[in-house]
């Protein structure tokens, strides 16, 4: 591993070798104080899509240059070699701010990395087959998905250990033909089911019983649209947001097209009727805002992909602006204060920034380059 300096961005590279993420950044003066700050997590993956390349798990210093720190200012990192799957991850690292800790989705099992100060390796454990998905909840516990979506991972996480608790089919729960694309937990230990092979939401809770085993109680499950495709958990675990996509038939030159398009939901945790949304194409990635009030999707469309912004308030939602991102992008993420969104660009080998301004989004022009095949961001910081 090297380390350069104590490091706020994380980035995790799939790299064919060892070579190391451009980490720099273009455009744009010297901003405000209200610029990006705070920890970010990015996942690279090879552009050959190779998955025996290893991942380089990366962190960078924030905040960067032209986004809130001195334009002379080193972006600077620290790096940690794992393997992982980050060429077809949904969610590939799951972070925990509060205790410094994240999970990170590998090709047989799970890893634990500190990642306040130096990044470190403190837990490992084995589960036989590559995890696609993993999440950490604020009480320690975790649950990791199996690639082909049938079998949950339960796990349990210190500050310097994790412990493998058990494997569950998830058809004993969902029934036959459940296949999940996503499994995330809440800091109530709810756990929600993105089930693909359904298109449904099935949100159980985990619970231990009086000899310590860990239990699983199904509590209600919703219809989402075509397939949902991303979610995430709002900040005080009491909604949960679903980006979905749709099917719906047009009819071009005589003959019959499908039209993507898509929505996103917010379910109640306690099973009360979801509030939609409809989206002028079909979502790919999504985020919510550290204070649950906006949520940002990127959109597949036919006039190339789109950044949306969808408000979740008291009078209701509503998709608020969209606007062409004019290159190939993938995931996003909310910066630490809501204020701007980052977006994976992996072809560009960069990271956008738009910002929100107030019901409105603007590019910043600012690419903070990263290397080829960013293709997904998550923040990590308070």
């Amino acid at each position: 591993m090297t380390t350069r300096r104590t490091a706020a961005l994380l980035v995790s590279c799939t790299l064919a070798a060892l070579a190391g993420c451009a980490s720099s950044s273009t455009g744009g003066s010297a901003a405000a104080r209200d610029g990006v700050t705070g920890d970010a997590i990015l996942t690279l993956e090879d552009a050959r899509g190779d998955r025996s390349a290893r991942e380089t798990l990366t962190m960078l210093n924030l905040p960067l240059p032209g986004l809130g720190g001195a334009d002379t200012e080193p972006v600077e990192w620290s790096q940690l070699e794992t393997r992982g799957t980050a060429d077809w991850a949904t969610s590939p690292v799951s972070i925990d701010s509060r205790r410094g800790l994240a999970l990170v989705a590998g090709e047989e099992g799970v890893t634990l990395v500190r990642t306040r100060g130096s990044i470190e390796r403190v837990g490992e454990t084995v589960t036989g087959h590559a995890i696609a998905s993993v999440s950490l909840a604020p009480s320690g516990m975790g649950v990791a998905l199996s690639e082909d979506g049938t079998t949950l991972h339960l796990l349990n996480t210190s500050d310097d250990a994790l412990t493998h608790e058990g494997a569950f089919p998830l058809a004993m729960t969902l029934g036959e033909g459940a296949h999940a694309g996503v499994a995330l937990l809440n800091q109530h230990n709810q756990l929600a089911i993105l089930d693909e092979g359904r298109s449904r939401v099935a949100m159980m809770r985990l619970s231990r019983t009086d000899d310590g085993a860990i239990s699983l109680e199904a509590l209600w499950e919703q219809p989402t649209g075509d397939g949902p495709v991303a979610g995430a958990w709002t900040s005080d675990g009491r909604t949960l947001v679903v980006a979905e996509k749709m099917l719906s038939d047009e009819l071009a030159s005589e003959l019959e097209i499908l039209a993507a398009s898509g929505r996103v939901s917010f379910f109640p945790s306690n099973a009360g009727d979801p509030t939609r949304v409809m989206l002028p194409g079909r979502p790919t990635a999504m985020t919510v805002s550290p204070d649950g009030s906006r949520v940002g999707v990127v959109l597949d469309r036919r006039e190339g992909p789109t950044l949306a912004l969808v408000m979740n308030g008291r009078s209701g939602a509503a998709l608020l602006d969209s606007t062409r991102i004019g290159e190939p992008a993938a995931g996003v993420a909310f910066d630490t204060r809501g204020r701007h969104l980052l977006v994976a660009l992996p072809e560009v080998g960069a990271l956008g920034v738009w910002a929100v301004e107030g019901t409105t989004l603007r590019d910043t022009d600012m690419r903070v380059e990263t290397g080829p095949g960013v293709s997904a961001v998550a923040i990590a910081g308070d």
